[in-house]
């Protein structure tokens, strides 16, 4: 066996049968996207880290690693932290362009896509189901039509 130690053996398998056990429901439910794995991914990480540190391996090829999973790790989190920012910022404008819209009691009001919609599930409206919940979450009368126009 590659891990001696009984206990941490059970964690490992702990870990490894609770992303299966995460998994499995996804194999009944639609849409199944990204953000569906993302408690996966993450064991995932826990798991390989547990067996590199349970690994004996030299100083500087474990200093290595770490500076590389490190470095990776605060890459990916300001990567993401740009792409979710950026989306804030376009949803509150568009936010207060609706409002802006609605104090004139149009018959029509046009809201824009926002940036980074793969990182988002269902925000702009598309079509009359999701338009309908939209106009509720946001108190606008059902008679005002919805038109999308693409971001500038």
């Amino acid at each position: 066996m590659l891990i001696d130690d009984k206990k941490k053996r059970q964690k490992l398998l702990f870990i490894l049968g609770s992303i299966a056990l995460i998994s499995a429901p996804l194999f009944f439910v639609r849409p199944v996207g990204p953000r569906c794995f993302f408690l996966t991914f993450i064991l995932f990480i826990l798991f390989t880290h547990s067996i590199f540190v349970e690994l004996s391996m030299p100083k500087a090829y474990s200093r290595n690693i770490n500076f590389i999973i490190k470095s990776s790790t605060l890459g990916y989190a300001i990567f993401l932290a740009v792409i979710y920012i950026q989306i804030g910022l376009a949803n509150h404008n568009r936010i207060n362009s609706i409002y802006e819209q609605l104090e004139s009691n149009p018959k029509k009001i046009t809201i824009t896509h926002l940036p980074h919609e793969e990182y988002l599930w269902k925000s702009t409206p598309l079509n009359k189901k999701w338009k309908g919940k939209f106009k509720l979450f946001y108190g606008i009368n059902e008679e005002i039509k919805i038109k999308i126009v693409k971001s500038d």
